[in-house]
């Protein structure tokens, strides 16, 4: 099988494809690398670098493909709260680009990155798929209305759309810039001696979800059967506080900084948790990597990254060869 991913290179696109690979599809990847790196590339990926936004790239790598994981976004909430026009050019209109390629290209099947920031605050624990959207940023209007989009394409042409919300994902290769994820965030001042900073009181909630769930749940909404113009909400299913998540990481690097406080940011909702059951009963979805695993497995990446390689000898010095005397 073969199959086009957006943002391949990034954190979540890097694990997928190395995950399809290792099943064996042929995988094209295309990346701006305005985040993504190269070096996340596992062997075997054809990569292209070009823009989501750029029609005639998009249209041309997505002829031939069997499948398109769209995973190309800019993310962050801040991000987008700073620049919202550029937010939403990249997030809507880049995704309109590809899912259009893919409709007129007959592929079999979209599958779209969406994200819970798409919800807004929760009104009731666990969220499941029906629950009220009111999004609190620009990051995740935009995200939301690509995944109407996609859905809306489906109603009126049949596009072979579904949508995959993640929830909190974390591991290795995970950036850790102010505008991201809160576990690389601490990962990153733990490792340099730095005290935790919480935002808020700290009691605030997220389901935590480690990658290898997420390549398990994209993979399998790509065949699954009676997928196609449905959501699903992909996590654990577990609810996890800052507070007890600054503890749980202090603990598995086994570095205890503290913890201070500042106040809460805007942007960002109070509590989030999936409802997970309709991604078990028609994906056969299953979470397999609790927090203390994946956070586990994340420190070992980075201490692999921190390993000093092992250096070439230097080269002997040569001699100058003995020039012929004249007799």
């Amino acid at each position: 099988m073969k199959a086009l991913v957006t943002g391949g290179a990034g954190f979540i696109g890097s694990h997928l494809t190395g995950g399809l690979l290792e099943q064996g599809w042929s995988v094209t990847v295309l990346d701006d690398l305005s985040t993504g790196r190269k070096e996340n590339l596992p062997r075997g990926a054809r990569f292209v670098r070009g823009d989501v936004r750029d029609v005639s790239t998009v249209a041309r790598l997505v002829r031939g493909q069997d499948y398109v994981f769209h995973l190309a976004a800019q993310v962050g909430n801040l991000l987008s709260i700073g620049d919202p026009r550029t937010n939403m050019d990249i997030n809507v209109g880049g995704s309109l680009c590809v899912f259009e390629a893919a409709r007129k290209a007959g592929v079999r099947r979209v599958v779209y990155a969406a994200s819970s920031a798409g919800l807004g605050e929760a009104v009731r624990i666990p969220q499941a798929e029906d629950h009220p959207a009111a999004p609190m940023s620009p990051y995740g209007v935009s995200k939301l209305a690509a995944e109407q989009y996609g859905l809306s394409l489906y109603q009126v042409h049949g596009f072979p759309f579904v949508a995959v919300r993640f929830f909190n994902v974390y591991g290795p290769r995970q950036g850790s810039t102010e505008y991201g994820n809160v576990i690389p965030i601490f990962f990153r001042r733990l490792r340099a001696g730095q005290a935790l900073r919480i935002f808020g009181d700290g009691k605030q909630t997220r389901d935590f979800t480690y990658v290898g769930d997420i390549v398990q749940a994209l993979t399998k909404a790509a065949t699954a059967p009676g997928a196609e113009g449905q959501v699903f909400h992909v996590g654990t299913g577990t609810p996890t506080d800052i507070l007890t998540l600054a503890t749980v990481m202090q603990d598995v690097m086994a570095i205890h900084t503290g913890t201070f406080h500042e106040p809460a940011r805007k942007g960002e909702v109070r509590n989030s948790l999936a409802d997970i059951s309709k991604a078990r009963r028609i994906l056969g979805f299953e979470p397999r990597f609790s927090l203390e695993e994946g956070l586990r497995l994340t420190v070992e990446h980075l201490r692999t990254l921190e390993e000093p390689k092992p250096q070439a000898p230097a080269p002997r010095a040569s001699r100058r060869p003995r020039t012929a005397r004249r007799r």
